[in-house]
Parts: C-alpha cells; structure tokens; sequence
C-alpha cells in the first residue's frame, strides 16, 4: 500500500492538471474537487476524483458559520484554505487513513511519497515547512508540500473551535490582530497561522520540510517557493534564473544551484504565483 496523495482544488486550471497527472506518475492521487473537474482525469490511471460536497461535515458547517475573517484577503479566499484540511480529515476517516501526503495544487511532486515516508508507520507522523519569524507576528506554517496526521486534523479541527467558536483560545491570534491593524499591514489571520500554533504551542509534534535532508545519499529539500532564494540556509540559499530558482534536470532528478555552485535535489518544486505558467516547461527540461 502506498501513501495517499491529496490535491484540494476548484475548478480546471491547466497548471492543477499537470501537478495531479505529475503526481501519478509514481504516486496514488485523490483530488478532492468540485463539479467544474470531476470529469477531469476520468480513465487516468492512479487518480481519483472526491466532491467536496461529499467530505462536508457538522463539524466544519459550525466551524464556517463562526468563521470571521482576520485578514485583508477575502473571506472565501481564507476559508477555502481552512476547508481543506476538514475535508482532508474527512477522507482519511472514510477511507481510514492514518496519513496522506497533502499537495498544494501548484506544487509538483517529483518523487514515489511511501520512498520518502513510510506507507504504514507504526506512529504517523506529521510534516511540513515552518517559516522563521523573520518579522512580528509573520507565525506562519504551510502544508503545500506536507504529511499530515489524522492527529494533526484533529488537532487543528479543535484549535479552530477554541479559537472561532469558544474563543477560549483566541488570546493565541489576538496580538497578531492587533499588530495588524496598529501597522496598516496587510495579511492577517490565516490557515498558516494555525499550523504556527499547533507547532509552537505544542500541541503537535511537527517535522520541519523546509530543512535538508539526506535521501539515497543526496542532499534533499522540499522546495518552499520556487520563486525565492530562501533554502535551508536562510533568504540567500539559492540562485535565481529569470525569477525562479535554477533548476537543472538530470534523467529523472532535478535539482537547484546554490549561491556556492553546489546542487541540492528538489523533491517538490512549488511554482507560486506568476511561477504557475512555468510548470511544464521545468519539469520538462529545467530552466537552466
């Protein structure tokens, strides 16, 4: 049995196509979607297509109808990024699942997942990028490339109760609000700001993926953002080329130059952003 990949995306934008069929090449995908794709990759061998209708829970109709927005960003656009993780607690509960490797829908998966983490673990774990705070309050985590728990869904479903609808733990965000606001800065509240909490608060022990780590005797990362320096070690790790790090692909590998010269394996390469348009042509060749 291999580790299950989850993609969470509306609609039929041609970058999402290509990371999903991308990601089956050597990996099982289930896309959590919506009327506009469910027909998208009908016959495609290793993907399958979820409604999201169908993951909706009691638990995520109350967490939405006391969602208020602390951002400068939209409301939809803000609970949709919240949503995902319920409907991805859901899956793994219907499915039984104790861990599925989560994916934004414009990160590009280039590896078999089971090879990086077990399929089976005897303690699923949970994985994903934690940001320093290189300014006040940025407390930001992301699940773009992440193994998810089922304990880490359940732990974020209970910190967004605490924080949204009991407000027993809305002391964690407030000063976060505040300094917002204080400053005209825009941002806010947000899903990332959830996976900083669960982290930082100890409430789930989180593997940092925006470390290096050694694989098949290989310096290994997951990349954060293909369009930023930032690497394992700090805001001057990688070169760009013509605003994306410098990717070269080398038979079924690829991989980023550093400032030094030195090359470091990419397991994932996430085009954010403007980056999107350049999916295919990377993967197909780098951009050297």
């Amino acid at each position: 049995m291999k580790t299950p990949v989850v993609i969470s995306h509306s609609g039929d934008d041609e970058y999402f196509k290509a990371v999903v069929i991308i990601a089956a090449q050597k990996n099982p995908v289930f896309v959590i979607g919506d009327s506009v794709n469910q027909h998208t990759f009908k016959g495609m061998q290793n993907i399958q297509h979820i409604h999201n209708a169908d993951l909706q829970t009691k638990e995520l109709e109350a967490f939405d109808a006391s969602f208020i927005n602390y951002s400068s960003n939209s409301r939809e656009e803000e609970f949709r990024c919240f949503r995902r993780v319920f409907l991805v607690q859901q899956f793994m509960h219907l499915n039984r699942h104790e861990q599925v490797f989560h994916l934004d829908s414009d990160c590009l998966l280039l590896e078999d997942v089971s090879k990086l983490f077990p399929a089976q673990p005897a303690t699923p774990a949970t994985a994903y990028a934690l940001m320093p705070n290189y300014y006040p309050y940025l407390m930001a985590g992301c699940i773009h490339n992440a193994l998810l728990s089922s304990d880490f869904c359940q732990a974020f479903a209970q910190l967004c109760a605490d924080i949204y609808i009991s407000k027993s733990k809305f002391s964690l965000i407030e000063p976060k609000i505040n300094w917002h606001r204080e400053n005209n800065i825009g941002g806010g509240i947000c899903d990332m700001t959830m996976y900083y909490l669960l982290h930082a608060e100890k409430i789930v022990s989180v593997l940092d993926l925006n470390q290096a780590y050694m694989i098949e005797k290989e310096v290994c990362i997951f990349d954060h953002n293909i369009n930023v320096e930032f690497g394992p070690a700090g805001n001057n790790t990688f070169t760009l080329a013509n605003g994306l790090k410098k990717v070269l692909k080398n038979n079924d590998k690829y991989y980023c130059e550093t400032k030094d010269g030195s090359l470091i394996r990419a397991l994932t390469l996430h085009f954010q952003g403007a980056a999107k348009r350049s999916i295919k042509e990377v993967f197909t060749i780098g951009n050297f």
